[in-house]
């Protein structure tokens, strides 16, 4: 069953975050200044070891050259932009390095009687953990962003096509009032998943601060008796207790959040709307695209304009094959959820130019061929992107120049199958012979 992000209202609850009651979010306490670096507790004197001044001189160099180099290793706060999913993947590459470099210092721990080194694998599985809800929860924020950008641009062609250019004629409307209502409520409780992230982010960072900070002592320890390791575990048996993702602690109650109000939200589209242009086939755009929504993909290829409704319900179909030929221009938005259609062949050849941009999120499409028959010049961004697609087959027959053809070279020499004019292919095929001779010597 398709997904109306106009009408779907139960979609629009937060998922899996909440327990029946809403619970604020509960801070985690960051370490404070007396207890960041508590003395060792001392050992009677007649059964503490001594140290030669050297060896000493040493234990001391070894905890400050390791804890600059933590220090220098410490993860930076992530903030995701969730609209797009290039960012969504940046930040997730990110933590993960971070992550993994954390668990290598687990592994440094020596076996000791204390279960130190037990406890730095419970501190690494919860930071898995929170990890793992992290990411959940980005992909749900990703979700409902696109709903609210799809929302407005139904509410911007709505707008044109009334003629509306006040806010008392937007508010009185039936249809475009529920969009704007709408609209604000999932700002809102976008922004509730973003304040989980952000609980998550600190439950992370406290717990990599107790760490870093045993990892260190454990470093230490081989040099000189006299560490407190048992604080260490009592510390690290409350931050596994108050760092638990449960619903409450990451819950947060819409109502605490400030959100733009209707009467903003309508100002500003109706701003946005006014330099839109109508044309006699947005009707029938419209038509095709409920169409398409409800299953039906016969008429997709007479669409002149593709909305990003029009472009979710296509990703969402099980066609194998996509010709949209008679779109002219396509925006990021849609490009990038077109690159989540499961299919194998998606011509575009209407197109007669290609932004960086737009190249960026098509050519992320795990689809195997790729027609663009109508661009008529490629520029160096473009053939950037185009070299980096894991696709097997591109057509480029409009092209007159190109001034990224090195990486049209690039990628032909990879083994993917280029489609170009006899001209440009005349340039083309002594590169890709000495690009082949190259790799081969």
């Amino acid at each position: 069953m398709e997904t109306d992000f106009k009408t779907d209202v139960g979609f629009m609850e937060p998922i899996d975050l909440s327990a029946e009651g809403v619970v604020p979010l509960e801070p985690v306490e960051q370490p404070s200044a007396e207890t960041a670096s508590p003395a060792p507790t001392a050992l009677p004197s007649t059964q503490r070891r001594v140290l030669p001044p050297a060896l000493a001189a040493l234990a001391v160099g070894c905890a400050i050259a390791v804890g600059g180099w933590l220090y220098a290793r410490s993860p930076q706060p992530v903030s995701p932009a969730v609209g797009l999913p290039a960012a969504v993947e940046r930040a997730a590459d990110s933590e993960k390095k971070d992550g993994g470099s954390d668990a290598a210092w687990g592994s440094v721990s020596p076996e000791d009687s204390n279960g130190l080194g037990a406890k730095l694998r419970e501190v690494d599985e919860l930071l898995q953990l929170l990890q793992s809800k992290k990411h959940e929860i980005l992909k749900i924020k990703q979700n409902y962003q696109y709903g609210i950008f799809e929302l407005e641009d139904e509410a911007r062609l709505l707008l044109k096509q009334a003629r509306i250019d006040s806010l008392f004629l937007a508010r009185k409307n039936g249809e475009i009032e529920l969009l704007l209502q709408n609209i604000q409520r999932r700002q809102i409780y976008s922004e509730t998943l973003e304040r989980s992230m952000q609980w998550l982010d600190a439950a992370g960072e406290e717990l990599l601060y107790l760490k870093r900070r045993a990892s260190i002592d454990l470093l230490v320890a081989t040099l000189a008796d006299g560490l407190d390791m048992q604080r260490h575990l009592s510390e690290f048996d409350q931050a596994l207790q108050k760092c638990q993702p449960t619903a409450s602690r990451m819950a947060v109650d819409p109502r605490s959040i400030a959100a733009p109000s209707v009467d903003a939200i309508a100002k500003r589209l109706i701003e946005q709307s006014k330099p839109m242009g109508v044309t006699p086939n947005d009707g029938r755009n419209q038509e095709i695209v409920e169409e398409v929504c409800s299953g039906n993909v016969m008429r997709a290829g007479e669409l002149s304009r593709l909305s990003l409704k029009g472009a979710r319900c296509l990703a969402e179909s099980t066609a194998k094959h996509l010709f949209l030929n008679r779109l002219t221009e396509i925006s990021p938005l849609v490009a990038q959820k077109l690159a989540e259609w499961p299919g194998e062949w998606l011509c575009l050849n209407g197109l007669s130019r290609l932004d960086a941009d737009v190249a960026a999120r098509l050519f992320a499409w795990q689809g195997s061929w790729i027609s663009l028959n109508g661009l008529r010049e490629l520029s160096v961004e473009a053939g950037k992107q185009m070299a980096g697609w894991n696709g097997r087959q591109l057509e480029l027959m409009g092209l007159h120049r190109s001034f990224g053809i090195e990486h049209l070279v690039q990628w032909e020499a990879a083994g993917g199958r280029l489609f170009v004019p006899e001209t440009l292919r005349r340039t083309i095929d002594p590169t890709v012979g000495n690009a082949s001779g190259n790799s081969d010597s």
